[in-house]
């Protein structure tokens, strides 16, 4: 999951950056989750408390949260807009095939 969500941002990232320059209003949206945010998963009376127990799923999406907060500081100066989007609530192994 690092290589999905945090090694192949970076490389992709910096693939499409040539090509963002030369557009007159660029942006890059990275996809990510809920599950990488610290606050929420870490709140044991939350919402996330219950999702199963991750050495991968949410360190990973926590990569792209702070990927994605370096990419807005680091390209800002340059006009490049970068925000993430999480899809809300699906089907995975980490909610036991519940969509929540």
């Amino acid at each position: 999951m690092f290589e999905t969500n945090g090694f192949s941002v970076i490389a992709v990232t910096d693939a499409v950056l040539p090509l963002r320059r030369r557009r007159p209003a660029p942006r890059i949206v990275d996809v990510s989750s809920h599950a990488g945010s610290l606050v929420l998963v870490g709140d044991p009376g939350g919402p996330f408390a219950g999702l199963l127990p991750s050495a991968a799923c949410s360190p990973s999406k926590a990569t792209l949260n702070a990927l994605t907060v370096n990419d807005v500081n680091e390209l800002r100066k340059d006009g490049i807009l970068v925000n993430a989007v999480a899809p809300g609530y699906v089907v995975t192994d980490s909610n036991n095939h519940t969509g929540f």
